[in-house]
């Protein structure tokens, strides 16, 4: 399988933002985004990009026959849940299980909607993806079934725009905080929406990539990343507007933070590298990424109750060692052999993608 450095590169410091922020090293202010949701804002622009890309080539491969969809959410749900429920049930059996019968709704990922997340804090962007694999591929099959494919970026650009609105009225009318609107997965899915706009325009649109994978681009989407992350630390920081007294980063801001990610992706996923060292440590950790989000809060937890003196620094690199040592068991012992079982029952009717 080719990997894309670049891509590699994007996830590997999106997963270290989010370590560092476990480590409680945060940037004083900028709440209540943090650091690691910076990190996980990449993520969704890169899921959205490889689940667009994973889509097209599906629907191209059928020709609108045979089980189009099924063979999309068979093969994603084999590489997402496996590992998802047995850290879940880990958890539940060994570590703590207050959370009782409610681990139901964790189970059908509706525990940002009707319980809340404080027994697996990390599950909170997994109810976001994985109800985008259930719900997303149906929409753009339709769309794709148009004739004319503008269609497909065109209804996703409505679908953008109706989540924007449905932010900006759950605002005006019920005031719902910044935390309240993370976490309800209808009103994120904008984040991986951009995602399958830019695999949309990398297959169909080649003059048009080539404008987005330009250096220039990337200087504009890093020079609006920056500066919507100074705006939002100026807001967050001052006792007398806060974020969720605040409309901007309520509702647009929602959807332009990730956007000025899909500006600088295209450009990441021209990047190489010679140096062997940090191919490796780079392909190594983006293998690992999956299991490192789900496993690095234990291990985080394990060191802090044993230390609670160290220096953060030196919390960050002992905790994330563990949780390399166990994402690599998890991948080696659970994930390797579901994508084999995946393999040899759903083969994939298409080449991989990125």
């Amino acid at each position: 399988m080719v990997r894309n450095f670049g891509l590699d590169l994007v996830r590997t410091v999106s997963i270290w933002l989010v370590l560092m922020q476990h480590a409680r090293i945060n940037i004083p202010g900028l709440a209540p985004l943090r650091i690691g949701l910076v990190g996980v804002e990449f993520f969704f622009v890169l899921s959205g990009l490889l689940i667009g890309s994973l889509l097209f080539k599906t629907f191209e491969s059928h020709e609108f026959k045979g089980p189009i969809v099924k063979e999309f959410w068979a093969r994603r749900w084999l590489r997402t849940l496996p590992l998802y429920y047995s850290v879940l049930l880990f958890r539940f059996f060994f570590i703590e299980n207050n959370v009782g019968a409610n681990i139901g709704w964790y189970l059908v990922f509706l525990q940002n909607n009707f319980y809340g997340v404080s027994f697996f804090d990390v599950s909170w962007s997994l109810v976001i993806e994985e109800w985008f694999y259930l719900l997303a591929p149906l929409p753009l099959l339709l769309l794709f079934r148009f004739k004319n494919k503008s269609a497909v970026p065109a209804g996703i650009s409505v679908f953008i725009f109706f989540i924007l609105a449905a932010r900006m009225l759950m605002v005006v009318l019920r005031d719902t905080p910044y935390e309240g609107l993370n976490s309800q997965f209808f009103l994120r899915f904008d984040a991986l929406f951009l995602g399958v706009l830019l695999a949309w325009i990398k297959r169909y649109a080649a003059s048009v990539w080539n404008i987005l994978t330009s250096k220039r681009t990337a200087l504009l989407g890093t020079l609006l990343f920056f500066g919507y992350l100074v705006y939002y630390w100026t807001i967050s920081s001052n006792p007398a507007a806060t974020i969720n007294a605040t409309f901007f980063p309520r509702t647009i801001g929602f959807t332009l933070l990730p956007f000025t990610i899909a500006m600088m992706i295209p450009w990441f996923s021209t990047v190489t590298t010679s140096n062997i060292a940090v191919l490796q440590i780079v392909t190594q950790t983006s293998i690992l990424t999956y299991g490192l989000y789900l496993i690095h809060p234990m291990c985080f937890d394990l060191v802090f109750h044993h230390t609670e003196n160290l220096p953060k620094i030196v919390v960050l690199f002992v905790a994330s060692g563990l949780a390399y040592f166990f994402a690599y068991l998890a991948y080696r012992l659970i994930e390797l052999p579901m994508l084999s079982l995946r393999d040899r029952y759903f083969p994939a009717s298409y080449r991989r993608v990125f």
